[in-house]
């Protein structure tokens, strides 16, 4: 990624075609792959991206909430994610994964 540092969170999200969630994608260019990830629970609200400079990682994190699901910017917001769980009651949320090839496909011949 270069000099861009990222630890941002991407909130408002749309959802995709065919009742899919939030897209999500990873390029990489020098292999010739990218990995699309699709938020296909509707209580993923938020995806939090992270990169550091001095790292060789990056981190695209699905998530209930938004950052500081408490704080006074998401006061007027009226989902802001949070799930809140009774003692012995759980959660769960789905994505999908996708590796794609970023060359276009040759054209078929008859």
């Amino acid at each position: 990624m270069g000099a861009l540092h990222l630890d941002d969170s991407f909130v408002q999200l749309k959802r995709g075609m065919m009742a899919d969630g939030p897209v999500a994608e990873l390029r990489d260019p020098e292999s010739g792959y990218g990995l699309r990830i699709t938020a296909t629970s509707p209580t993923i609200k938020a995806l939090r991206v992270y990169a550091p400079l001095d790292g060789s990682y990056i981190s695209i994190e699905p998530q209930f909430n938004y950052d500081d699901p408490f704080g006074h910017e998401w006061a007027k917001v009226e989902d802001i994610g949070m799930v809140v769980l009774q003692p012995n009651q759980s959660t769960q949320w789905r994505v999908r994964l996708e590796i794609f090839s970023l060359d276009p496909a040759p054209p078929e011949r008859f």
